[in-house]
């Protein structure tokens, strides 16, 4: 019994993603909403397809409206996974360099889709990450 092998598109370059970032950040108001109606999914869905007309118009490579939405998803995902990963590095016992910084990327995405949830800043304690005090 033969299985139908499912055809991969080649992995995004670095320059793919530069554009759909760029792209996303024009476009975020739509994109980014948070509002799960029938009018602003509608909405969403035709931002979607505009801007895969313009990645494909300056890139050329072919890429559908649901495949720059699931790389955007998980974009976001990885970078919010990252930015925890290096906070918790912070409050780690033991000293020593944390796991390093966000890319331009990184940040740029942290910035578009914000921080989910941030700590509690601490006044009164003398031993908060981060402080030079």
């Amino acid at each position: 019994m033969e299985s139908a092998k499912r055809v991969r598109c080649t992995n995004f370059s670095n320059n793919e993603i530069e554009v759909l970032l760029t792209l996303v950040e024009d476009r975020e108001k739509v994109i980014e909403s948070k509002q799960t109606d029938a009018t602003s999914n509608r909405d969403k869905d035709v931002e979607w397809q505009k801007l895969a007309a313009r990645f494909n118009a300056l890139v050329g490579s072919g890429r559908t409206a649901k495949q720059l939405r699931m790389k955007w998803d998980s974009l976001k995902k990885t970078t919010r996974k990252r930015y925890s990963s290096i906070k918790n590095s912070l409050y780690k016992t033991g000293g020593g360099p944390g796991e390093g910084e966000l890319t331009k990327w990184e940040e740029r995405i942290l910035f578009l889709v914000g921080i989910s949830a941030t700590g509690i800043e601490c006044v009164f304690d003398s031993d908060c990450a981060g402080e030079g005090s």
